[in-house]
């Protein structure tokens, strides 16, 4: 019922802005952009831009790395693939909705 009333929702609103713009003159205007100098060739010296896009993307590796752990994956019948599955979401209780006695006289 919610999706419907969205889709209503969305589908007047696209109607209104079609009539806006068959009634009143929308202008777009393109400015030219000024021609970028190019940075002098002595400013950056190339061993300390490698090294620190080297340092990067180590960072960015061991991201990736941590997030892989942390997934489960499953085989074809649905079971968890792999003996070292660590599931660090799964293990803790979801939290009580808002508002609820539950959650009133929870210290978190």
């Amino acid at each position: 019922v919610s999706a419907s009333r969205t889709a209503v929702a969305r589908s007047r609103s696209l109607a209104g802005l079609s009539i806006l713009c068959n009634q009143q003159f929308v202008e777009n205007r393109v400015y030219e952009e000024e021609p970028e100098e190019p940075a002098e060739k002595g400013s950056v010296e190339p061993d300390e831009s490698e090294e620190a896009l080297r340092a990067r993307w180590g960072a960015a590796l061991k991201t990736g790395l941590g997030a892989l752990r942390q997934k489960v994956f499953f085989d074809e019948n649905g079971d968890p693939d792999g003996d070292d599955a660590d599931d660090v979401y799964n293990s803790r209780p979801l939290p009580f909705v808002i508002g609820t006695p539950q959650f009133l006289a929870s210290d978190g």
